[in-house]
């Protein structure tokens, strides 16, 4: 029974280690799938930086143009500069969604194609926006300085929460302000994908290492899950076996148990035969001590008797005797 015992302990926990190697290789595949994703992030981070930086290099040969246009001194573009009331992180954030959405709205606003208008500049202080439109002259001012700015699709952008146009008119400078910014911008959108490719890098090679160390793991998991099933299925029939020993084992203590009942219920029957016998032999002893009593009473009656008889035949000799001498007297 102990023997059982211990190979269910043994099988529960073979068990429990063969789950708790199931969790771990579970934890192992969430956490390089956790790195896969965080791989994942860093490629979008870095290919929107990469388009970021292809934007702003855009923007500024789009500037340089406009300088180049300006310095010709006649049918100048204007460069024109609106202050919108917006977050300039959520801008920021979806830079590319914000550019379309407020190419629309200058459209709209003059009735020309949206690929006329161009999106020069961005920067903060609510969100300072520099553009021109291709083909025409005195942006701002057909704009009425802001009150003819349609803002349906930034507004729509901005989640539904209005839009408002603080301020509208030329840029400062002009186009070759804008272009300084950009050129500044330029440069550290290139330092900012540097550093992001840098990170990309380092990060690529963390999940990489993550990825083997997670397949080593899970490889050493599966060898030491099947060791434990060998473990598992050895102990569940060693179990089987001690159980069937043990339900021999308790057949023959029955078979035992029983032969133990009827040898103590016969042990009984001969005890009670014995000591029927011992009462008949001490019933024999007493007849036999009354017999020997009689028998001794006999003899000593048969001596008595004898005793008298020698004294009647000596009597009768005697008698005889004085006969014989009588009848001599009598002839």
């Amino acid at each position: 029974k102990a023997a059982v015992e211990a190979a269910e302990a043994k099988a529960e926990a073979a068990e429990r280690a063969a789950a708790g190697a199931d969790e771990a290789r579970r934890a192992a595949e969430a956490e390089a799938a956790a790195a896969a994703e965080r791989q994942a992030a860093s490629d979008s981070d870095a290919t929107e930086a990469r388009r970021q930086a292809e934007a702003a290099a855009a923007e500024l040969q789009a500037a340089r143009d406009a300088t180049g246009a300006s310095s010709a001194g006649s049918g100048e573009e204007e460069v024109a500069e609106v202050v919108l009331d917006m977050d300039f992180e959520a801008v920021a954030a979806a830079r590319s969604d914000f550019d379309a959405a407020f190419c629309r709205d200058v459209a709209a606003s003059l009735g020309v194609d949206v690929g006329a208008v161009s999106l020069l500049s961005l920067a903060g202080g609510s969100v300072v926006a520099r553009f021109r439109v291709g083909g025409v002259q005195g942006v701002a001012a057909q704009l009425g300085g802001g009150s003819g700015l349609s803002t349906g699709a930034m507004t729509e952008f901005n989640g539904g929460s209005l839009v408002g146009v603080k301020s509208l008119g030329p840029a400062e400078g002009g186009a070759v302000a804008v272009a300084e910014a950009l050129s500044a911008e330029l440069e550290e959108a290139r330092a900012a994908l540097a550093a992001r490719d840098a990170g990309l890098r380092k990060q690529q090679a963390q999940v990489a290492a993550i990825k083997d160390k997670s397949k080593q793991f899970i490889v050493r998991l599966g060898d030491e899950k099947r060791s434990l099933e060998a473990a598992l299925a050895s102990s569940k029939a060693s179990y089987e076996e001690l159980s069937e020993r043990l339900g021999r084992s308790l057949d023959e203590k029955r078979s035992v148990a029983a032969a133990a009942s009827a040898a103590e219920a016969a042990s009984a029957e001969t005890r009670g035969e014995l000591d029927a016998l011992r009462s008949e032999a001490e019933a024999a002893r007493r007849a036999e001590a009354r017999a020997s009593e009689a028998l001794r009473k006999g003899e000593a009656a048969l001596r008595e008797s004898l005793g008298k008889v020698e004294g009647l035949e000596l009597d009768l000799a005697s008698a005889r005797a004085e006969l014989t001498r009588q009848k001599s007297l009598a002839e």
